[in-house]
Parts: C-alpha cells; sequence; structure tokens
C-alpha cells in the first residue's frame, strides 16, 4: 500500500496542491481573516513544512510535506502578485500623469 499511495502522490503532487491552495483562498474569502494574518500562517506553515522534508527520508510523510510546502507557496504567491501589480498600476499611472502635464505644459494648455 505505502508504494502506491507514495507513487501516487508523487504524480499528483502539483494537482493536489492547487487543490489546497484553493480550498485556503476559499477559507480566506468566506471566513475574511486578515490578508496579513492568513500570509503569516502561510509562511510559518510553509517554513515548518520545510524544515521537515529536510530532516525526513523519501515517503508518504515527506510527500504530504512537500505538497503541504507547495500549496502554502501558491497561497504566498496571490497576495504578493495582487500587491506588486497594484504597486506596478500606481506607478503607470503616475507615469502617465507626468507625461500628459508635460505634454500639456509644452503646447502652453
Amino acid at each position: 500500500m505505502g508504494g502506491g499511495s507514495v507513487n501516487v502522490l508523487r504524480r499528483r503532487r502539483w494537482s493536489i496542491a492547487a487543490g489546497l491552495a484553493l480550498a485556503e483562498m476559499l477559507y480566506v474569502i468566506v471566513g475574511r481573516p486578515t490578508w496579513f494574518l492568513a500570509s503569516l500562517v502561510a509562511l510559518l506553515v510553509l517554513v515548518l513544512a520545510v524544515l521537515g522534508i529536510r530532516h525526513l527520508r523519501p515517503g508518504i510523510v515527506r510527500d504530504a510535506l512537500m505538497i503541504i510546502a507547495i500549496a502554502q507557496g501558491l497561497v504566498l504567491v496571490i497576495p504578493i502578485a495582487i500587491t506588486a501589480s497594484f504597486a506596478l498600476g500606481l506607478l503607470l499611472a503616475v507615469l502617465v500623469i507626468i507625461g500628459v502635464a508635460i505634454f500639456a505644459f509644452r503646447l502652453g494648455a
């Protein structure tokens, strides 16, 4: 049984992790914890999972920890991507406003 379970976990590692990350994100949306708290918990679980992976031999527990670590990484990427896209959008908006102002001053409007 152990060999079959390990093979299933290894083959479906990313899809299981994506499903777990989706469930966590749905909890964040429905449960409404702060993004900071949710990210902090995900980071803590990620660090603990990586530490566990480093100390375990290959097997079902190590593969399960890898899935958990991947899921937490996916959960952490979302707020980082949102923040980065917001910052990039803000920067582009400021650059457009500066460009419009320079253009308007050159035209004497």
